[in-house]
This record gives structure tokens, C-alpha cells and sequence, in this order.
């Protein structure tokens, strides 16, 4: 990267800046080449589909994953009405 390429500021939160740091830091480069060097990446054919795909993956699971909590909470709730039932029904 040229020196006299233009210059974009920008702001991001400090977790991710210690990220891109220590990437940087690991792949012997600044910390602007990190952040090109992984820009360019998503702009290769495929790649940001197959993004996209993961983060709708995850989304679905996250979905499946509330979905078995709350069915899971019907089942204990449900459990719990035929205890009380079988135990009325024993006192008559």
C-alpha cells in the first residue's frame, strides 16, 4: 500500500481493534494491511455467499435452540400438571 493512497478514518469498538491487533501482530503485518488483507478476502467470488449462508446457519440454529428451550419448558410445565392430576386422583 502506497503512502499516498487516500485515507479513511474510522472507529470501532475496542474489542475488535485488540483483535485486528493481535491478527496483526501474528500475521507480521500493520494492523491497516490486517484490515485489507481481510477486506479483500470477502470480495473474493464465493466467499461473501458463503458468509452470508453461515450467518443465516446461525441465525437458524440460534432459532432451533430458543425454540427447544420453550418446548422444553412446556414439557416440565405439562410434567408438573399430571403429577398434581395423578395426585388429586389419588386422594379420591
Amino acid at each position: 500500500m502506497a503512502r499516498d493512497d487516500p485515507h479513511f478514518r474510522l472507529r470501532f469498538p475496542d474489542d475488535l481493534r485488540s483483535k485486528v491487533e493481535a491478527a496483526a501482530k501474528e500475521n507480521h503485518r500493520s494492523m491497516t494491511a490486517e484490515i485489507i488483507a481481510r477486506l479483500e478476502m470477502t470480495f473474493k467470488p464465493g466467499v461473501s455467499k458463503a458468509i452470508d449462508r453461515e450467518a443465516l446457519m446461525v441465525e437458524q440454529i440460534e432459532l432451533a435452540r430458543r425454540e427447544m428451550f420453550e418446548l422444553r419448558q412446556r414439557l416440565h410445565d405439562v410434567d408438573e400438571l399430571i403429577s398434581k392430576s395423578n395426585g388429586l386422583l389419588k386422594k379420591t
